[in-house]
């Protein structure tokens, strides 16, 4: 029986080395092992696949001789060019030729947004969702100056003007699909075209979501935020470079934990620099949080600190703690700075803090906090056992409340309506004209006395609906939209100009001529048109901000 039992212990143990190494290698069998066998199935590898994802940059095709490393938290914006199907190219939007928005002085007036300038804030920082789906629509960013807009304006224009002590904390409040978002575009716009240091978050919960690392900080007791701050500071640099370049440091700024040292005097550009330098991206919070407390001393240049979806840093968060509990906004890196600009804890010395409260984000709600500071309307009645939380209270004292008009008066509507509708579906078969023009330049060309054929049609320009040309916006349908949307912006463009509107390709591709508007918004005709064909539109991304 001695003999036999190590005959079978060793017959167990092959049995068992058979199927300890039969089944992993089953399992992870590659390609050319099942190559043997025709019939066996196909194993596509996820794991290569998920890394392919993950180095891919949205309308970039990637070099083969860059590293991971170059690549590696580097911001891409996304493809501003219109779709290459062949489905798309049959589908032609006139341009719409409109004067900046900053040479419209008086309201109502329609006006374009100058993002053809490299350094322009959206071409960085990025656009609200909802704001990128309309100006795809139009062939170029534009908006309409509005009563509310001068009178923004008029506040920024005494805030570059003010001193430390007056307060130029602003919250942009008012009913779902009013033009918040709008109304902080163009303040945006405006503060970029006059010289200011502008940092935009046109998402701000994009900062509570949970859709980046976050690590402890011992030094500030707070969650830090390496990758969003150095994505925020890449792209302040790349927003206000010149400016950046005539501040310089008022103190020296050393973190002994990062080894890094900058001495007085050096400009602020430089600073942001040296911290995008550090690969590991953990001294980016530290260098973002110095160079605003630079911006704040200064008053040689005003800032503008602007955030949409202010309502989100005032609660819970989804991001988690070691033990899996909701991080409240102000225990983040990233929240809690710009939360200390808006309460007042830190100030510009030159410059203002606006911020935009959103009422239709089921994810991050009003809390009843600003609810009751604002006093904004409630979708359910006030209780007294609701709990009002002492740190949003100190946070939000003393902001200055901006309500947006619910409505449009009737010359702002009329302004928006001649945009929209005479974007979309007004123009002329500009094509035939301009053949005649050019056979007629070379006919005449070097002759006395010769008529000149203008490349402006004459008559009414024309709506198309469905390949039947009729005739251009009219009071009556202006009127219609108007009273079905309440006088409401975002349900007047949407629901009342976009939803009644039908157009197809006879359509379009009659309507391929630029379509020009006047200064106050009146449709007209200015000049000579140069071209029949549309540009692409100016760089848009919605970003990852």
């Amino acid at each position: 029986m001695h003999r036999l039992a190590p005959k079978a212990a060793r017959a167990a143990s092959a049995t068992s080395r058979s199927l300890s190494t039969t089944t992993p290698a089953r399992l992870s069998a590659t390609a050319p092992a099942f190559a043997l066998n025709p019939n066996a199935p196909d194993v596509p590898d996820f794991a290569q696949k998920k890394r392919e994802r993950k180095r891919a940059v949205p309308g970039k095709v990637p070099d083969k001789n860059v590293g991971k490393d170059a690549r590696k938290h580097a911001f891409h914006p996304s493809p501003h060019a219109p779709a290459k199907a062949p489905i798309f190219q049959e589908w032609h939007v006139p341009e719409l030729v409109v004067p900046t928005i900053q040479t419209v002085k008086k309201a109502p007036g329609a006006g374009a947004f100058d993002t053809s300038r490299p350094e322009h804030p959206f071409n960085h920082f990025g656009l609200p969702k909802k704001q990128i789906a309309e100006f795809r629509l139009l062939s170029k960013p534009a908006s309409v100056v509005r009563e509310i807009t001068t009178f923004t304006r008029d506040l920024l224009d005494k805030a570059a003007n003010g001193t430390s002590g007056e307060n130029h904390r602003l919250a942009i409040t008012g009913a779902t699909g009013s033009g918040k978002s709008f109304l902080l575009l163009q303040a945006v716009d405006y503060c970029a075209a006059n010289g200011w240091v502008v940092l935009y978050f046109p998402r701000s919960y994009n900062l509570v979501n949970s859709t980046t690392a976050h690590v402890y900080d011992i030094r500030t007791r707070t969650f830090a935020q390496p990758n969003y701050a150095y994505g925020t500071l890449k792209r302040l640099l790349a927003t206000n470079a010149p400016q950046l370049a005539k501040l310089r440091t008022t103190r020296a700024h050393a973190s002994a934990s990062h080894r890094f040292d900058v001495p007085e005097g050096t400009p602020l550009a430089e600073l942001a620099r040296l911290a995008l330098k550090d690969q590991p991206m953990t001294l980016a919070p530290v260098a973002l949080d110095m160079l605003l407390e630079e911006l704040g001393k200064q008053e040689d240049v005003p800032v503008l600190f602007a955030a949409d979806d202010m309502q989100a840093l005032c609660g819970q968060t989804l991001y988690k703690d070691p033990q899996f509990r909701s991080i409240a906004a102000w225990h983040l890196g990233m929240p809690r700075l710009l939360l200390e600009f808006a309460g007042g804890m830190r100030k510009f010395k030159r410059g203002a803090l606006i911020g935009a409260v959103t009422n239709s984000d089921p994810l991050f709600p009003v809390p009843a906090e600003l609810l009751d500071a604002f006093e904004m309307e409630r979708s359910y009645p006030a209780s007294p056992y609701d709990r009002r939380r002492p740190e949003v209270m100190e946070y939000i004292d003393g902001i200055m409340q901006l309500r947006v008009p619910e409505r449009f008066n009737i010359e702002e509507a009329m302004a928006v309506y001649e945009l929209w509708a005479g974007a979309a579906n007004v123009g002329s078969p500009a094509s035939k004209t301009a053949e005649r023009k050019g056979k007629t330049n070379e006919n005449t060309k070097g002759k006395k006395g010769a008529e000149a054929v203008d490349l402006v049609p004459e008559g009414p320009r024309l709506q198309m609906r469905g390949g039947v040309a009729l005739e251009g916006p009219t009071d009556e349908g202006f009127l219609q939209r108007f009273t079905e949307s309440g006088g409401n912006p975002r349900a007047f463009v949407w629901q009342g100009v976009l939803g009644s509107l039908q157009t197809s390709t006879a359509a379009i591709q009659a309507t391929s001529g630029p379509v020009l508007l006047g200064v106050n918004g009146a449709a007209g005709v200015e000049g000579q048109v140069a071209a029949t064909s549309a540009p692409p539109p100016p760089p848009m991304t919605a970003g990852p901000a």
